[in-house]
């Protein structure tokens, strides 16, 4: 009996893992679905890896990051091209300097200026007196103009002189500082409107207004003035010669430019 019942309990034992532990191809079914769950999860793993792979990518990403920061880098250089612009903006300090340019005579009627190497005797380095501008020839005031004054100018004046012979044909001050031209043909009045205030002077009282040239082969000079006073109050301002010498005396010139030139061509 005891025999009996020990074989029995083996054979319920192994009724009870037979369904569990076999398959039809005699295969342990647990270890091989167990084996592809490992193989699911290895799979799984790949999948991960390529999801890592993909993070990789995006720290390409992290890369147009970087490409942000050389844009950044770029904008930057921008900034410094800005700060170059900067340093133009310095240029304009330099074209402020430009405003103390060289104190310059100028005319349509010539070119030429502060020509010293025109003299009564090396005249053929001299540019032509204009014509219409000799008082046989027209005797009309050239226009001119200038620029460069130096800072505290107050007003300027001109003086035209025959350095042949050293004569002084006309002369024009008072112009104020606000003023940068003379227009040609100015009236022959002691005072005049344009420029305002400004007093001119010829070779005799009688005539004060503008007096060129007289004498073929003469070398002449039109030499401006700029002076610290508003007036030069000259003790003889009834004659160009009269202010010249007030001019050459004044202690009141702050810059001086000239233009030197010769009568010839159209004299016989």
């Amino acid at each position: 009996m005891k025999f009996r019942l020990v074989l029995s309990a083996v054979s319920l034992v192994t009724l009870s893992l037979s369904p569990l532990g076999c398959s039809s191809e005699g295969e342990p079914d647990l270890g091989t679905g167990s084996g592809g769950v490992v193989t699911g999860t290895g799979g799984t793993q790949g999948s991960g890896g390529a999801g890592t792979g993909g993070s990789v990518a995006t720290g390409g990403t992290a890369a147009s990051g970087g490409a942000q920061s050389a844009s950044g880098g770029a904008a930057s250089a921008a900034g410094g091209a800005a700060s170059g612009g900067g340093t133009a903006s310095g240029g304009a300090d330099g074209t402020g300097g430009a405003a103390s340019a060289v104190f310059t005579l100028k005319s349509p009627s010539w070119n030429a200026v502060d020509n010293d190497e025109c003299t009564p005797e090396t005249t053929d380095m001299c540019p032509l007196y204009p014509e219409e501008n000799t008082n046989f020839g027209g005797n009309v005031s050239p226009e001119m103009s200038w620029e460069g004054a130096p800072a505290g100018t107050k007003s300027f004046a001109i003086l035209l002189h025959d350095l042949t012979n050293k004569n002084a044909h006309w002369a024009i001050w008072d112009i104020p500082a606000s003023e940068m031209m003379l227009p040609a043909g100015l009236p022959s009045t002691k005072t005049l409107t344009d420029p305002a205030g400004a007093e001119q002077a010829a070779f005799n009282a009688q005539s004060p207004g503008y007096f060129g040239s007289g004498a073929c082969g003469n070398t002449y000079e039109h030499r401006l003035y700029a002076l610290g006073v508003e007036k030069l109050n000259p003790a003889s301002g009834s004659t160009a010669s009269g202010v010249r010498t007030a001019l050459q005396a004044s202690t009141d010139i702050l810059g001086e430019t000239f233009v030197r030139l010769q009568s010839r061509d159209y004299c016989d």
